[in-house]
């Protein structure tokens, strides 16, 4: 099932490896990373970037300078869905 799930990430052309560590993670578009720890760097890809919040629920940022917007919705299950706009 690990397989599976890895095999879907780099299908949806999603960035990094490690989803749910501390490691920062690259998106292009839209996913959802499931178990995601709260501090987590989330990158868009060319775009601005945000830490999974502590808090569950939406926020989005948009930076002076640095095109596009990052998306973060944080779930009660551990997961977030992520979207990176131009």
């Amino acid at each position: 099932m690990g397989l599976l799930a890895a095999v879907g990430w780099l299908v949806a052309g999603c960035g990094s490896s490690n989803g749910s560590g501390f490691s920062p993670v690259t998106v292009s578009g839209s996913t959802t990373i499931a178990n995601a720890k709260v501090g987590t760097l989330i990158r868009c890809k060319g775009g601005p970037s945000a830490r999974v919040p502590h808090w569950f629920g939406g926020s989005a940022l948009r930076r002076p300078g640095v095109p596009g917007q990052i998306a973060l919705v944080h779930k009660h299950d551990g997961s977030i869905t992520v979207s990176c706009s131009r």
